[in-house]
């Protein structure tokens, strides 16, 4: 799964991705720029624990807005 996801105003980006990635599903955390401020790739064991995963990190205050995408195949 990958998740693009939006940070509040005057929230401390390195401090919330520092504290995140210990997530046991989290395998990656990039800064990037557009619309969003973190890409966070996660490997969930099936669907229950994807939206589990997804609850979680939407209940963190740092966050602002989360849109989800399903990873069907990786080449590299």
């Amino acid at each position: 799964m990958c998740c693009f996801v939006q940070i509040r105003k005057g929230s401390e980006i390195d401090d919330f991705s520092q504290r995140i990635s210990s997530m046991k599903e989290i395998q990656n955390v990039c800064y990037i720029a557009g619309d969003f401020e973190l890409s966070i790739i996660a490997k969930c064991q099936d669907d229950e624990r994807a939206m589990k995963f997804i609850a979680e990190l939407s209940k963190q205050p740092e966050v602002a807005r989360i849109v989800p995408h399903i990873i069907f195949k990786q080449y590299k």
